[in-house]
Order: structure tokens, then sequence, then C-alpha cells
């Protein structure tokens, strides 16, 4: 769609929005420059036919902060597209897809955030779509200087409720004086989309959790969604 870039790192991340009958691959390109933005960032979602064919390229979903309808604005190292997560989060049957950007920046600093896109009944689509960080209403935390939040993802169903609920890996947070220890914010999904409501946080100081805050730990750095349990 934009023609090859130099170190766009096109395909560092990818996933896959399937709905049975039909699919869509999501490719991040986070270090894709837009006129005067370096390293803003962008996401490309192609679809594919189903059953016995192939990718329609010329119908490729291009997203870019405050371009085409997108939420949002393209800042230099906003390196939108670092991560990706496909899930249904509003439960409408649709697969949808948050998209990390961890270098966004809400001032002078970036702190991170994620945006997430609905499926729609063409396939994923830039209406309605939403802008979430750690000051957002009902996210704990406070968003801040080089947490990255959003730097790895996740989606999984993990209160059981129908509603897929997405995993936000913060490794830049800081713990106290614990610099760089990491985090990990959960957004639960409901018939809105995502949202704060009942959003819960994570560290190693977080009672339960093995281990303990140390600096420079990045707990938040990778993040992977299963039944473990078997329940």
């Amino acid at each position: 769609a934009d023609g090859n870039q130099n170190f766009a790192d096109f395909g560092t991340v990818v996933a896959v929005l399937d709905y049975g009958t039909a699919a869509e691959l999501a490719i991040g390109s986070p270090h894709h420059d837009i006129p005067l933005a370096s390293d803003s960032g962008a996401a490309y979602v192609v679809p594919h036919e189903c059953p016995g064919g192939g990718f329609v390229t010329g119908s490729t979903l291009r997203l870019v902060q405050g371009v085409g309808g997108v939420s949002g604005w393209a800042d230099d190292d906003d390196v939108f597209g670092s991560s990706l997560a496909a899930g249904d989060f509003d439960g409408d049957g649709g697969v949808d897809l948050a998209v990390g950007v961890p270098g966004n920046h809400w001032g002078a600093t970036p702190e991170g955030a994620i945006q997430v896109f609905y499926g729609q009944a063409g396939g994923l689509g830039v209406d309605g779509d939403e802008l979430w960080y750690q000051d957002s209403v009902g996210v704990p935390g406070t968003a801040e200087d080089g947490d990255q939040f959003g730097a790895a993802l996740a989606a999984g169903d993990f209160d059981g409720d129908g509603f897929d609920d997405l995993a936000v890996g913060v490794p830049g947070e800081d713990v106290g004086a614990s610099a760089d220890a990491g985090g990990v914010n959960i957004l639960h999904g409901s018939a809105a989309g995502i949202g704060g409501d009942g959003s819960q946080y994570f560290d190693q100081d977080t009672p339960g959790v093995v281990g303990s805050v140390e600096p420079l730990d990045h707990f938040g750095q990778a993040l992977a969604a299963g039944d473990f349990s078997g329940n």
C-alpha cells in the first residue's frame, strides 16, 4: 500500500483474524514513516478468501493514527503496530484487533497506549476505534515517561464471561524505587467492548505473584494467553 521503506520492520508482528468462513491477516510495521513523523508506525489488515482463495491485497486496510478515520495523531517514535492481538472483545461474533503503541505521546513524553479496532460485517473497520492508556478512566496506574504501555498484548477470556479480555504489557513501569520493574494491566471486554471497569494490574509485588520487584526486570515484556489450568 505504501511501497518499501528502509527499516520499517514490516512483519515484525502478525495476528490472524479468523471469521470461520473468512480471515484477515494483520501485519505490524512499527517503524513505518509518514510525512513529518518518523517511526510513527502502521499496521495493515489483508483479507483472505476462504476456502481455497488467496490474499486480496487490493482490499488492504491501512491503519495509521490520524489518517483515514483512525483516532489519534502520529508522532515521531510512536511505533504504532509494535504488538497485535486479535479477539472478540464485544462478544458480537466478529474479530477485533488491539494494536500496541508503546511510544505514544500524551504530552511531552512517551508513555504508551493501545488502540482497539472492532470487527464489522465486512471485516475489520475503523469506526468506533478506541485509545486506552494508564490514565484512562478505570485503568490502574499512572501514565509515565517510558512505561511502554502496550509493548506486548495477549487476548483471552480470563474471567469466563464470554467476552475476550486484553492483557497489556507495561515493561517500563516503575514500581516504587525500582525503575523499569514492569507490570501488566488487564482490560476486560463487555458488550460495549474493551473498557476500564474491573481492570486489574499485576507486578511481581502483587500478592500471590511469585518473585519480587527489582529494577530492570521488565515484567510484561512478553505475554501469552491459554487455559493452563484446564478449567
